[in-house]
């Protein structure tokens, strides 16, 4: 009797061990399954991320082409778009899978389909791009200088404009405007400031001007030809937007190579290198990890439309030059300057900081245009220890603008630049001139008179 009990202890044991394994392989089974179908749903959801992202960079190529380009969609600008009727087609491989279908029936409302594919996924975009209004309301550039900070500009400091292309420093305009988010402008011995200047009226602002000691402010030539100083007024900008780095440049593809000196690339992504010599760009979209250093009198040929992101520093050395022009086939006049055929406008968005040192050339033969060379801060800057900077030295050719709200922009003594700048702080130093393009004026959250802007984003 007691082996039979024995037996059946032993059998019923054997029975629970069983059930509990079954019971512990189903649950493993179970979890197994979920993090399978986890893994399986978050890897979905990165394919979409990524595909939506692409097709988002869909939408810029065309919003570029209709912005950049007189005659969209012609096949003379950056891009070669296939065409029926009022509908153009683009398909782009180089920064993956999209195509993109441009309605332009109504040239006043286009609509833009863009579907970008990643792995097995596939999103799509549809957006209608309307045309601007012509009275600008929140204006990027409201002035030559928009800072979040005091602006002090040191002896000799000059500030004016022009409108329609042309500067004439004979005739010079007055809408060199200069503002602060701050309650101080400071213009040192014999600045002159052909415009207004404006601080918030609280608190209380202070304006140093009309002294001997300190500067002059016309907002006409006829206040100037008089010598009548116009002091400072109360006024405001829009607060800035931090800078959204386009989604197109956000590269997660491995780096391809390393630049190098004599070296010629295509869009992609690549590492920096220090003290490069000459090297090409062929045109595109880039994103480089690190620094990019041209050495001294090194140039870099850009030979098409560009978007450059560099998550490090970019720093000209002494007579490095930047060439994003073409010159015509008959070449230059040698007692004038370059026979110029195209100018491709370059747009360089920076983590780091900036520094162009003496004698460089940067968007040189540009007809006045400074929206050709387009420079963003992507950093923290002023809020970093120690902050962001922008350092653009004597001696050389500026025409661009400059938009990096949390950066320190500094300008040597007796350098010329055309364009503006809205940043965290400028330091203008002696000498140094800023003839504001009047052009920007109209710029309204990235979209000038006369453009296209983005209305009903949706999903298809």
């Amino acid at each position: 009797m007691k082996k039979i009990k024995l037996w059946l202890s032993q059998g019923s044991s054997l029975v629970v061990s069983i059930i509990f394994s079954t019971i512990m392989g189903m649950g493993v089974v179970g979890i197994l399954h979920y993090q399978y179908t986890t893994h399986k749903m978050n890897h979905k959801s990165f394919e979409g991320n990524k595909a939506r992202y692409l097709a988002e960079s869909g939408i810029q190529i065309a919003m570029d082409e209709l912005n950049t380009q007189s005659i969209p969609f012609s096949g003379t600008g950056s891009y070669t778009w296939a065409n029926s009727g009022s509908t153009y087609t683009l398909n782009r491989s180089d920064i993956g899978p999209v195509n993109i279908v441009v309605n332009y029936t109504n040239p006043n409302d286009v609509v833009i389909q863009s579907h970008g594919t990643y792995q097995t996924v596939t999103k799509g975009l549809e957006v209608h791009a309307i045309k601007a209004g012509t009275s600008p309301i929140h204006p990027i550039f409201p002035g030559a200088i928009a800072s979040m900070s005091d602006v002090v500009t040191m002896s000799a400091f000059t500030v004016d404009s022009y409108s329609n292309g042309i500067y004439n420093p004979a005739s010079p305009g007055y809408n060199g405007h200069i503002f602060t988010k701050d309650d101080s402008i400071n213009l040192k011995s014999g600045a002159i400031v052909r415009g207004h200047i404006y601080a918030p009226p609280n608190p209380a602002p202070t304006f140093s001007t009309g002294s001997p000691s300190n500067g002059m402010v016309y907002h006409t030539a006829a206040d100037e030809a008089a010598s009548n100083n116009c002091g400072g007024s109360t006024g405001e900008f829009s607060t800035f937007r931090p800078v959204a780095i386009p989604p197109h440049l956000l590269m997660t593809n491995p780096p391809s190579a390393t630049l190098s000196s004599g070296g010629s690339y295509g869009s992609g992504h690549y590492i920096g290198a220090n003290n490069l010599g000459n090297l090409t760009f062929t045109g595109g979209f880039y994103k480089i990890d690190g620094n990019v250093d041209l050495g001294n009198g090194a140039v870099l040929t850009v030979q098409g439309k560009s978007d450059i992101y560099i998550t490090g520093n970019l720093d000209l050395g002494n007579s490095a030059t930047i060439v994003n022009y073409t010159l015509k086939a008959d070449g230059p006049d040698p007692d004038a300057l370059p026979d110029v055929d195209q100018v491709f406008t370059l747009r360089i968005y920076v983590d780091g900081g900036l520094t162009f040192s003496q004698g460089n050339e940067v968007n040189m033969y540009c007809s006045y245009d400074v929206t050709k060379l387009q420079l963003y801060g992507c950093g923290s800057g002023h809020f970093a220890s120690p902050a962001k900077k922008f350092n653009i030295k004597n001696g050389g050719a500026f025409f661009g603008f400059v938009y990096a709200p949390y950066y320190e922009v500094e300008f040597n003594n007796a350098n010329e630049v055309f364009g503006a700048f809205a940043v965290y702080q400028i330091i203008p130093k002696n000498g140094s001139k800023i003839h504001f393009d009047e052009r920007l004026w109209g710029i309204i959250d990235g979209v000038a008179p006369d453009k296209y802007g983005l209305s009903g984003w949706n999903e298809i």
